[in-house]
C-alpha cells in the first residue's frame, strides 16, 4: 500500500506532464467573437442553454484545430450575445405588430 507521501508525488509527477490546452501569449481574455445572430437563434430554438452552448462550442472549435484561448468562448459571452440577439429581432418586429384596427377607425 503506497503512503500518502507517495501518492502525492505521483499525483505531482503526473501534474507536470500533462500538457495546457493552449498557452495563452498574454493575460487578456480571448477576443474573437463567435457567436454570430444565426448561431443564437439556431441555439434558441434547440433549447440549449447558455453553459451547454459553451461546452458544444469549445469542442467544435477545437475539433476543427483552432486554438481556444484565441476564442471569446464563456457562458457570459453567449448570454450577452442572445440577449443583443433577442433584442435586435424584437427591434426589427415591434413596426410589424403596430396593426390598423377598423374598430377604432370606424369609432372616429
Amino acid at each position: 500500500m503506497a503512503s500518502r507521501e507517495e501518492i502525492t508525488n505521483m499525483a505531482a509527477e503526473v501534474e507536470s506532464n500533462l500538457e495546457p490546452l493552449c498557452e495563452p501569449k498574454s493575460t487578456k481574455l480571448g477576443s474573437a467573437p463567435i457567436v454570430t445572430p444565426e448561431l443564437s437563434a439556431t441555439l434558441e430554438r434547440a433549447n440549449v442553454s447558455n453553459r451547454t452552448a459553451t461546452f458544444i462550442l469549445v469542442e467544435t472549435a477545437r475539433s476543427l484545430g483552432h486554438e481556444i484561448c484565441s476564442l471569446n468562448v464563456n457562458c457570459e459571452s453567449f448570454r450577452k450575445a442572445r440577449l443583443k440577439f433577442r433584442k435586435s429581432k424584437a427591434q426589427s418586429e415591434k413596426p410589424l405588430l403596430i396593426l390598423p384596427c377598423p374598430y377604432f377607425e370606424a369609432v372616429k
